[in-house]
């Protein structure tokens, strides 16, 4: 048998529930999710001192098991992060994620979801 697409439907706690199960990241903790039109992921992360962060990304296409995601605002506290510190910003994020099958280029964020 053979299957060529599947339809599948997240709620906000379904994807609060996948992050807090398979990111384990020190000091990260996500108190939101929202999806609409864009998914916005609302959180704090203390090392040393407790930054609330707000961030708001689109999916752009699934293809081959990879998913295109495109961060269009990043906010820290209530300061709106300008998009050159945001691709710098996403990049070292991203940096930590390797192992999970993330990567970044520029603004977009690609999932590869055979890891």
């Amino acid at each position: 048998m053979k299957v060529s697409s599947v339809k599948v439907s997240l709620t906000d706690n379904d994807v609060i529930a996948i992050i807090k199960e398979y990111v384990n990241v020190d000091g990260l903790v996500i108190d939101e999710v929202l999806i609409n039109n864009n998914i916005t992921i609302i959180g704090k992360f203390k090392k040393g001192i407790e930054l609330n962060f707000k961030l708001v990304f689109g999916i752009g296409n699934v293809y081959d098991n990879l998913i295109n995601l495109k961060v269009f605002n990043i906010f820290v506290g209530k300061i709106g992060i300008p998009n050159v510190l945001r691709k710098i910003a996403i990049k070292k994020i991203a940096e930590s994620f390797k192992n999970y099958g993330i990567s970044v280029k520029k603004d977009s964020i690609k999932l590869d979801l055979d890891k």
